[in-house]
């Protein structure tokens, strides 16, 4: 009771409403299960239980394109930024790659044995995990939509997938009632999580990797440490079930929405509730951010999406340090002031406060900018050429005109002329592989792999290509070669 009293202490003494309600939908037929936002703001991706994908311009919430696909309901959406792709899946157990500009379909997986409940890009955009009813967390190659690995070790269905930031880690959730993390290297399980009484319904990673949050049907939020299964915080002042956890970038504030409708914002700091609101006219049924634009895009069971701008609370430490000074504007309405009076310092009052979140917003852009060029400046640095053995020769195969090499221990088949590979059998001794070395995660990666030949100097490219549009740093450092 003491930690509500403050609560609406500060609020009321500072007049913050940390989401502030932009736009929202028409009611749609039927209930909106997910929704996803690209970078740019310019579009959302939302599933139906009516089976079809509704996409939305978030200026106006206004729906510009239904999409009919899947063949069930669309349970799960997900969006990479750094490949500007949407995936879909639901009751039909597929998986829909889309182009987030024209949403034209580009890949799709026969996934699952069964329903499929929850999809996450990793960071990269380079792999999808998707989640389901069969049991499994399956990872996907988002060049060729093969499937790189199954992890079977849930005893139940698996509800919620969500990769750490850095992309180095896996969480899901199920009905199993725990958490699990493995490794996005190879899937090998890290840690177990038992604590929650039913269900782990929804899980996230906190922006520095070093937390794991999880919501359940217990109705109880449960915040891990990710190196260890240590226990950090609970937070249990819910009616129903968690619907979704998000953490703010910063990873000071945790957003907790549930089946009420209401969502609960806790400082994960000083283990907090710190705001309440309701959002939808029944349960929350999914959210997420656009981190770049201060958005919280929202679903419920009211069959709406809702458009949030959440800088006030993004940015609450700065904005209540600004604001401190300006807090006698707030004061009640006094004995000797008129109503007008009274409304004119409040309406100023609220000129100053926006002036102020401009400003938190601005000092907070340009150290997101500096930090983030800075890291890609630390990226970039790690991008280099190597040049390597080639390992051996197989039989050339004339009629085809492909040579089978050998390298790292695998055999490639590279296509090349019939005088071409007879000098390079002669020469083999003198030939080389030119690649490109980066570090990512911690981890070497080795890609782009060229044959040099050694006498016509020609390269034959083979192996693992990544072209200079898939990846930045690739692009920012082939223009500097």
């Amino acid at each position: 009771m003491k930690i509500l009293i403050l609560f609406f202490t500060i609020i009321l003494s500072l007049n913050l409403s940390a989401q502030l309600l932009i736009k929202e939908s028409e009611a749609f037929p039927m209930k909106l299960t997910s929704v996803s936002v690209d970078k740019d703001a310019k579009t959302i991706v939302a599933g139906s239980y009516d089976k079809n994908i509704y996409c939305l311009n978030p200026e106006n919430a206004t729906k510009t394109k239904t999409i009919e696909e899947h063949k069930g309901f669309v349970i799960a959406t997900a969006y990479s930024s750094e490949n500007n792709l949407f995936a879909t899946a639901g009751w039909d157990k597929r998986i829909v790659i889309w182009d987030a500009g024209t949403m034209a379909k580009k890949i799709e997986i026969e996934a699952h044995n069964d329903r499929i409940n929850d999809l996450a890009f990793s960071p990269d955009g380079m792999k999808l995990a998707s989640v389901s009813d069969d049991g499994t967390v399956k990872v996907w190659d988002m060049l060729t939509g093969g499937e790189i690995y199954s992890i079977e070790d849930h005893e139940d269905a698996v509800t919620s997938v969500s990769y750490s930031k850095d992309g180095s880690m896996i969480a899901s959730g199920s009905w199993d009632n725990t958490a699990m993390i493995h490794a996005s290297s190879d899937g090998k399980l890290m840690h177990t999580y038992e604590g929650h009484r039913n269900t782990v319904s929804t899980v996230d990673f906190s922006f520095d990797g070093s937390m794991l949050a999880t919501g359940g049907e217990d109705n109880v939020v449960l915040i891990w440490r990710t190196d260890t299964t240590m226990l950090l915080a609970k937070f249990d002042y819910f009616r129903q079930p968690i619907t979704k956890v998000l953490f703010i970038p910063g990873d000071k504030y945790l957003f907790c929405a549930e089946a009420t409708g209401d969502l609960k914002v806790y400082n994960v700091v000083d283990k907090q509730l710190l705001e309440q609101n309701i959002l939808h006219e029944g349960a929350i049924k999914d959210m997420c951010l656009n981190e770049d634009k201060d958005l919280l895009i929202t679903s419920g069971a009211d069959n709406k999406i809702k458009i949030w701008n959440i800088a006030e609370f993004k940015y609450f430490d700065c904005l209540k340090e600004k604001i401190a000074s300006k807090k006698e504007m707030t004061r009640p309405k006094g004995e000797f002031e008129t109503t007008e009076q009274y409304e004119a310092r409040l309406k100023q009052y609220g000129i100053i406060k926006q002036a102020f979140v401009a400003e938190c917003t601005r000092e907070a852009k340009a150290r997101e900018k500096a930090e983030q060029e800075k890291r890609d400046k630390e990226i970039l640095a790690t991008y280099k050429y190597v040049l390597l053995p080639l390992e051996g020769l197989g039989t050339y195969n004339a009629d085809d005109k492909f040579y089978p090499i050998v390298f790292e221990g695998s055999t490639y088949n590279v296509n090349m002329g019939i005088e071409e590979a007879k000098s390079l059998k002669t020469n083999v001794a003198k030939a080389k592989v030119k690649a490109i070395s980066r570090v990512i995660n911690g981890n070497t990666e080795i890609f782009n792999f060229q044959l040099i030949h050694p006498v016509s100097g020609t390269a034959f490219p083979f192996g693992k290509q990544i072209t200079a549009a898939e990846d930045k740093y690739l692009r920012q450092f082939l223009s500097g070669h």
